[in-house]
């Protein structure tokens, strides 16, 4: 089972739930629980408050409004606003080369997932009854998925193996995939 992102929730709620039908796990850029999309968001925030300090004006205001769907709408836009690249590529510059390579983000299943489903993961104390291999995979300047909160993984599934991708972003498998076939293809024979 291959998880990259919000998918690697989806790996997990699998593995939990047909261990017999699970014989590995491959978790990319991905997150433990809703409490570390949070927290990722949180960076994200500071992030924009230090390198856009205008856009952050806006969203600051927003931010003191109740919650609600038009609110969270237009703070979403406004940080939509960042550059992509910026946030998934560990060299910007290859932002062209990667987004030909990119399948379609598909927003309307994020926003299917993220309200609810999300709001509910927390693999924490369970991941560590998972039997079968894992292979955490981290990119170096993950905006998307911050290290320090990858490597929750160590603490809640102790016997993973986690690799850090040094070059990379949130999508190791297009910034480094000679280094990616390096990693999954011993930890592939293996099962």
């Amino acid at each position: 089972m291959f998880g990259h992102s919000c998918g690697g929730a989806v790996a997990q709620a699998y593995a939990l739930k047909y261990p017999n039908s699970t014989r590995s796990i491959i978790l990319a850029n991905t997150f433990i629980s809703f409490q570390a999309t949070q927290e990722a968001i949180a960076v994200r925030e500071r992030f924009v408050q230090d390198f856009f300090p205008e856009l952050w004006d806006q969203i600051e205001p927003l931010k003191k409004q109740p919650p609600s769907a038009a609110r969270d709408e237009k703070i979403d836009a406004l940080m939509d606003s960042v550059p992509p690249s910026i946030n998934y590529d560990y060299d910007p510059a290859k932002s062209d080369e990667f987004d030909s390579k990119h399948a379609e983000f598909n927003t309307d299943v994020l926003k299917a997932i993220w309200p609810t489903g999300v709001r509910t993961l927390d693999f924490r104390k369970s991941l560590a009854t998972v039997k079968c291999p894992i292979l955490v995979l981290a990119g170096r300047v993950d905006h998307i998925a911050p290290p320090r909160l990858t490597r929750q993984f160590r603490v809640y599934a102790p016997r993973a193996e986690f690799v850090m991708f040094e070059k990379s972003g949130h999508d190791t498998f297009l910034e480094e995939p000679a280094k990616l076939i390096q990693v999954l293809a011993p930890f592939l024979a293996k099962q």
